[in-house]
């Protein structure tokens, strides 16, 4: 599989996406859009960038929250209490991750 770099600035190729393109909005933000849809201009682009740029933070805070999981456990706290924690069970807190 090929893969791009999504703060290089051009076009790359995605096996899974097919032709990708990578630009950047008026405001300076990246976008990584598919050939199929990158005719959005303006506004619509400065949203999908912003909506990319959550969903990017999302993933590497649930890296952190996963870590801090980790650390909590081999200090000796329960799945409940971590489950409590953030907000779920303790054996669904387990089942996501546990081991």
């Amino acid at each position: 599989m090929n893969h791009f770099d999504p703060l290089g600035i051009g076009r790359a190729y995605d096996e899974t996406e097919g032709d990708v393109t990578v630009t950047r909005t008026p405001a300076g933000g990246v976008v990584i859009l598919p050939a199929s849809i990158r005719r959005l201009k303006g506004e619509q682009l400065e949203l999908t960038a912003q909506l990319q740029s959550l969903v990017s933070e999302i993933g590497r805070l649930q890296e952190f929250l996963a870590e801090g999981v980790e650390v909590c456990r081999e200090s000796g706290l329960s799945w409940g209490v971590i489950g409590w924690s953030v907000g779920t069970t303790g054996d669904a807190a387990r089942k996501r991750w546990g081991v």
